[in-house]
């Protein structure tokens, strides 16, 4: 039997509530509050009069010092999702053109293998002897082609080609599920 959960008052979230003290007292600029903090609830961001005018008020060169530092993390970041973004899109390529690989020679548990294997390395090196450690020739063959073929020497740091070698290896499950002729 399903009981309906009961209900719980709350302020919406971008809510803003004015409080005047007494006297003054030291809060942290983060408050939690109330019940379900755990699930992302009762975050309270205080903001003390006093010291937002000292903000308000800085000189303007200090502020624009602080843009332009704060400018050239968010471009170098955006230069990083970017080269991911372009990563993950040539993973997806790749996957789509060594489909019909996948989808004959493959299966889901020896995708499963390789994916462990690929997961557990500590960098291209050790996925190499792993993937030697392979009993069967056939299988090893496959899996050193896929690296081969993959071109994931392409990216220089191993935490790229490992994230671009999850990737195809995520899609390959998915086309070898689905069988022939599911995913075009």
């Amino acid at each position: 039997m399903r009981l309906p959960k009961a209900h719980i008052r709350a302020i919406s979230a971008g809510s803003v509530i004015v409080v005047k003290c007494k006297e003054n007292t030291d809060v942290d600029s983060i408050l939690y509050i109330g019940e379900k903090q755990n699930e992302g609830f009762g975050k309270i961001r205080v903001f003390i009069r006093n010291k937002m005018s000292e903000e308000f008020n800085r000189p303007l060169s200090t502020v624009r010092k602080d843009f332009s530092e704060n400018t050239g993390k968010i471009s170098h970041m955006l230069d990083q999702l970017e080269s991911q973004e372009e990563m993950r899109l040539k993973a997806v390529e790749f996957a789509r053109s060594y489909r019909r690989t996948f989808v004959d020679k493959w299966n889901p548990a020896f995708i499963g293998r390789v994916t462990l294997m690929t997961e557990e390395s500590s960098d291209r090196i050790n996925l190499d002897n792993r993937i030697r450690s392979i009993k069967s020739r056939n299988k090893q063959n496959l899996a050193e082609d896929l690296l081969k073929h993959s071109e994931c020497s392409h990216y220089k740091i191993w935490n790229e080609q490992k994230e671009y070698i999850l990737l195809i290896l995520q899609l390959a499950r998915y086309m070898v599920k689905q069988g022939k002729g599911a995913v075009k």
